[in-house]
């Protein structure tokens, strides 16, 4: 597995700078039904639904969200909520869809997703909210050195869901430890800096 070669393949643009058609093909991943699985909100999106989502997201100074490429190909989703420059810190989650699901492309995208929001952003620390029962993306957050933390009761609030806190885990990262520890994942996998 090449980690490189797919670093070098992908992009992320915002999604208000896309053109239509990639803004429906991600409507598809969306609906795709291990993406909605994985999710909080597990009903399809209709085409109504899915504008209304991307002019709230135009509108709101907190939130971004990023298409993912893959070689030119929309292959899934990265979004940033919760944008706090008071505090340094945002939520973050990203999906990819069943149909580049190879190896190396997941570990990928996270690995470039943190590197992107804290320096596109200049934050120190980044959440991610997880179902217990998506062990791959836990998995993955654990590899990546994000810590298990404690949910409070009115972090949902935000998120306009009615959704138990029992079913869910958060994660923390800050720089600070980012830094030192992706050190190993460079060294490990011979990252190129330039591929990042």
């Amino acid at each position: 597995m090449d980690l490189n070669k797919i670093l070098f393949n992908l992009k992320f643009k915002n999604i208000t700078k896309t053109s239509n058609a990639n803004v429906l093909e991600l409507l598809k991943i969306r609906n795709q039904e291990n993406i909605r699985d994985k999710m909080f909100s597990k009903k399809l999106i209709t085409k109504h639904d899915h504008y209304l989502w991307l002019n709230k997201v135009k509108k709101n100074n907190k939130e971004d969200f990023f298409i993912i490429y893959y070689k030119e190909f929309v292959c899934g989703g990265l979004g940033i909520k919760n944008i706090n420059k008071k505090f340094n810190m945002c939520d973050w989650a990203f999906y990819l869809s069943n149909e580049f699901n190879f190896p190396g492309l997941g570990a990928s995208v996270e690995f470039k997703s943190i590197n992107f929001i804290f320096d596109k952003y200049k934050l120190s620390k980044i959440n991610c909210y997880v179902l217990k029962n998506n062990k791959t993306v836990i998995n993955l957050h654990n590899k990546f050195f994000f810590v298990k933390v404690p949910i409070l009761d009115t972090e949902f609030d935000n998120y306009n869901i009615n959704f138990s806190k029992n079913n869910v885990i958060k994660f923390f990262l800050d720089l600070k430890n980012w830094k030192i520890k992706s050190k190993k994942f460079i060294s490990k996998f011979k990252i190129d800096a330039k591929k990042i």
